[in-house]
């Protein structure tokens, strides 16, 4: 009998706050989803920021698969038939869903728009990850992060406890407009950092199902 294929979804993210947005994600899917005799959803993983990505993503991604199996090796039943243990056999198959702004990019759909020289080059680092026996995906906000938060502006608003959001004229950065914005509520608003009680304060399931389609490999695999 062939084994039983289980999917290991590993996500990869870039600071503090992405770590509590997806781990919102996360539990939301969780609760819609719950086959977990088919996938199992492991807690987000900070690789802190961009910088040599593509190294430091693989390691972080073999770390994990290491520490999986090590914890999921199956416990041999003396008891069980030799037919019943291959039953029990499970094919474990890992996944790393790298959760990147496309602005990093320099093989994105659409052209980086904040920096000359983005520092991530996209096939080398899928092929980073097949290199540790791992299947490669990316999660890309377009054109950051930050960009998909100021799509809830009533959660920007009740977490600052500001009157409204202004109205921007040199068309900055998701993560510029933030900071803008939050400078109006006396925060301090950093990429990559942690912003206690933000993602709270935000529409995490709107914001999914804005973006259905961007996480569409994702979805494939645990509905």
């Amino acid at each position: 009998m062939d084994k039983r294929e289980v999917h290991v979804i590993i996500l990869l993210v870039e600071g503090d706050t992405e770590v509590e947005f997806y781990s919102k994600v996360r539990e939301l899917l969780l609760k819609k989803y719950q086959d977990t005799n088919k996938f199992k959803f492991l807690r987000p993983i900070n690789i802190k920021g961009i910088g040599n990505y593509k190294v430091n993503a693989a390691r972080q991604f073999d770390f994990a698969v290491q520490k999986f199996v090590k914890e999921n090796k199956p416990e041999k039943n003396h008891k069980l038939k030799k037919s019943e243990q291959k039953e029990n056999k499970i094919q474990f198959i890992f996944h790393a869903f790298m959760c990147i702004d496309t602005d990093v990019l320099d093989t994105a759909q659409k052209p980086a728009r904040f920096r000359k020289n983005p520092p991530i080059n996209e096939n080398d680092t899928q092929k980073t990850i097949r290199d540790k026996n791992g299947i490669p995906h990316f999660i890309k906000a377009i054109h950051s992060i930050e960009d998909w938060f100021l799509e809830d502006s009533d959660g920007i608003i009740k977490y600052l406890k500001v009157d409204k959001i202004p109205k921007f004229k040199n068309n900055p950065s998701g993560a510029e407009k933030l900071a803008i914005i939050f400078k109006q509520g006396n925060k301090i608003y950093t990429k990559g950092g942690k912003s206690e009680g933000f993602i709270d304060n935000l529409n995490v399931e709107q914001i999914l199902n804005n973006h259905t389609n961007d996480f569409k490999e994702l979805l494939n695999l645990i509905k």
